[in-house]
């Protein structure tokens, strides 16, 4: 979870323990403001937008600061993480009532055997763990002898001859 609490454009990706609170959320919208799942559904597109405007980080006028508090209250929080966390339509909203939101989540992740052999891959032939070579870190080993000219494993690469291309600066207003 560390680095994705620096990245700001990482700020929906939920942590460990979002997903309860995202459950809560999502039952007192239900129950406690008897909302039907189309409400639900504006009401997360609604507190999203919300807590996009906060990334400016500029003073808001009146009005929207109004609409922040009503929207907020009505949901009882301010984290995005949370609020990434909730369904996004209407029906994975039916969904996430019947089944409940953390084993809707795990069924989304879960595919038929069939759908595996049409579009995953295999990648048993290798492991993660620390390399013996001195200060070199952590990699990918081969769990077996693999034949000349094998994919190890199918991922796209890009060649970057100059890693100070990879480096972070943050934005600041200049004017």
């Amino acid at each position: 979870t560390g680095w994705f609490k620096g990245k700001p454009q990482m700020k929906f990706v939920p942590f460990p323990g979002d997903m309860a609170k995202a459950q809560t959320l999502m039952k007192n919208m239900e129950r406690k403001y008897n909302m039907n799942v189309s409400e639900m559904v504006k009401q997360t597109d609604a507190m999203i937008r919300v807590l996009e405007e906060d990334d400016d980080g500029k003073k808001k006028d009146k009005d929207k600061d109004k609409k922040k508090r009503r929207v907020r209250s009505h949901t009882a929080t301010n984290n995005p993480r949370v609020v990434g966390a909730l369904p996004k339509t209407a029906e994975e909203y039916e969904m996430a009532l019947q089944k409940g939101l953390k084993n809707f989540r795990l069924e989304q992740t879960m595919h038929s055997l069939e759908w595996l052999e049409e579009h995953g891959t295999c990648v048993d032939n290798i492991r993660v763990g620390p390399s013996n070579i001195p200060h070199a870190g952590r990699g990918a080993f081969a769990v077996r002898e693999l034949p000349q000219n094998a994919i190890v494993a199918p991922m796209p690469l890009i060649h970057l001859p100059n890693r100070t291309l990879m480096e972070e600066y943050e934005l600041t207003d200049s004017g």
